[in-house]
C-alpha cells in the first residue's frame, strides 16, 4: 500500500464499535446454516470458534483489549461482555476459510443473509457491523417499552435523533486474513459506506503469502497412516542413495572408506525417512485446506486470477479511506515457501520442520526495511515457526 493515510479525529470512544475479525480456519470453524439461529443480542452462545478469543479468557487478546485498554469492568459471562464491551467479537464468519471479498460481504453488507427468495439462511443473524450496532441499541416505544437488540434498532433507524447518537461508526482489527477482510470492506466493495475510521492489522497478508501452498504440500493426500508415509519417504530416497553410496564404494581401495559410504547410505535413508514422518506429524496439527479452496488462490502472489493481487491495485486515497496502521507488511512475519530456491535441494537431507525457521531469518533479513526491523522481525518470526509450527 502505498501513500500517507492521514488520521481522522476521534470525538470519543463511545461513537465507535471495535471489530476483531478473526483472519482465515478450515470451513467447519464457522456457524453452519441454521434457520433457528436468534439475533445476537438473544444468543447467549458463542458461535463458531474462528476467533481472536472471548472475553473471559485471561491469555486471548479480546480481554485483554477490553481491560486494559478500554478500562472496561469484565463480566464473568461473555454475552454480557458482548453486549456492554466497546469490542464486537462474538461470533466467526460462517465459512472462515471463504476468499475475503466474500467474508468482507458478510463483515458489512446488510443483504448477506437474504436470499432472492426472501429466505434468511441463518435465521435472525445480521452482517457483523449490524450485530455489533445491534448489540448496543436500547429505545422507547411510544408506549414507553424499553425495546433491545433488533427491535431497538429498527426503532432507532426510524428516529434521526435518536439514529444519530448510535455508535455508526467503526475501528476495525484484524488478524492475519482479517486485515485483508478488512481491506476489501473499505477498497474492494460497493456496499462500504465510509463508516471506518481505523484499521489495525496483525501480521496480515496483504502482499500474499506462500504458507497455504507449502501447507497443502504438506497434506496427506492419500496417505492412511504414518507407517505408509514413513515407507514412502524411504522408498523415494533409495534410488539416489543407493547410488551415491554404491559409487562412493566402487571408487574406495580400502573397507573403512566402502563402511563410511554404508554408513551414509544408512544415514540418508534415516533423514529421508524422518523428514516425511515430521512433516506428517506437524500436518495433523495443521487447519485442512484443500487446493481448490477459494482462500489459497486468493492469498498466492503468483496466481493470476481474482485474488489478492487485484486489492494490490487499488488506489490507497487517504481522503477516501481510513487511516491504516499495519504491523506487519511483506517483509514482516511472512512464511517462506519451502518449494522455493536452495530450500528444495536442503530438504533431501534436512527436515523442513528444522530448515524453515533458518530460511525465513534469511528472507527477513533481506527485506527493505531498517536493519534493526529486519533483525527483530526475522529472529521472533524464527523463533514463532520453530515453537509454534501450526
Amino acid at each position: 500500500m502505498s501513500g500517507p493515510s492521514i488520521p481522522k479525529p476521534m470525538e470519543s470512544i463511545e461513537n465507535y464499535n471495535v471489530l476483531l475479525v478473526h483472519g482465515a480456519y478450515g470451513s467447519d470453524k464457522g456457524i453452519s446454516e441454521n434457520s433457528e439461529y436468534v439475533s445476537a443480542y438473544e444468543d447467549t452462545t458463542f458461535l463458531g470458534n474462528a476467533t481472536l478469543g472471548d472475553y473471559t479468557s485471561n491469555n486471548r487478546i479480546t480481554k485483554w483489549l477490553a481491560k486494559n485498554i478500554f478500562e472496561e469492568i469484565v463480566s464473568e459471562k461473555n454475552y454480557e461482555n458482548a453486549r456492554n464491551s466497546y469490542i464486537y467479537n462474538w461470533r466467526s464468519f460462517t465459512n472462515p476459510a471463504n476468499s475475503s471479498l466474500n467474508n468482507a460481504r458478510e463483515m458489512g453488507d446488510r443483504m448477506w443473509n437474504v436470499q432472492t427468495s426472501g429466505f434468511s439462511k441463518f435465521g435472525k443473524r445480521r452482517s457483523l457491523f449490524e450485530e455489533a450496532q445491534e448489540m448496543k441499541a436500547i429505545a422507547k416505544d411510544d408506549s414507553g417499552k424499553v425495546h433491545y437488540g433488533q427491535s431497538a434498532l429498527e426503532l432507532i433507524r426510524k428516529n434521526p435523533d435518536l439514529y444519530r447518537q448510535l455508535a455508526s461508526r467503526y475501528i476495525l482489527i484484524g488478524h492475519s486474513m482479517g486485515g485483508v477482510v478488512s481491506r476489501e470492506y473499505v477498497q474492494n466493495s460497493n456496499y462500504y459506506h465510509g463508516d471506518v475510521d481505523k484499521i489495525i492489522t496483525l501480521d496480515s497478508p496483504h502482499e500474499g503469502t506462500g504458507a497455504l501452498n507449502m501447507q497443502i504440500a504438506m497434506q496427506l493426500d492419500n496417505t492412511d497412516n504414518l507407517a505408509t508415509l514413513i515407507g514412502e519417504g524411504i522408498s523415494n530416497w533409495i534410488p539416489m542413495t543407493a547410488a551415491l553410496a554404491t559409487a562412493t564404494a566402487l571408487m574406495s581401495k580400502d573397507l573403512a572408506t566402502s563402511t563410511v559410504a554404508l554408513y551414509g547410505f544408512i544415514a540418508s535413508l534415516g533423514l529421508g525417512a524422518s523428514n516425511y514422518l515430521l512433516g506428517g506429524a506437524t500436518e495433523l496439527l495443521l487447519e485442512d485446506y484443500s487446493p481448490d479452496d477459494p482462500l489459497v488462490h486468493y492469498v498466492d502472489p503468483t496466481y493470476t486470477g481474482d485474488n489478492i493481487n487485484i486489492l494490490k491495485t487499488k488506489e490507497n486515497d487517504p481522503d477516501s479511506l481510513p487511516m491504516f496502521r499495519l504491523l506487519a507488511m511483506e517483509h514482516s512475519m511472512t512464511f517462506t515457501d519451502p518449494d522455493k530456491g536452495a530450500r528444495s535441494t536442503l530438504s533431501i537431507f534436512v527436515p523442513d520442520a528444522l530448515t524453515v525457521p533458518f530460511a525465513n531469518v534469511a528472507y527477513q533479513l533481506s527485506g527493505d526495511d531498517s536493519f534493526g526491523v529486519n533483525y527483530v522481525n526475522a529472529f521472533t518470526e524464527a523463533f514463532i515457526s520453530a515453537s509454534w509450527p501450526e
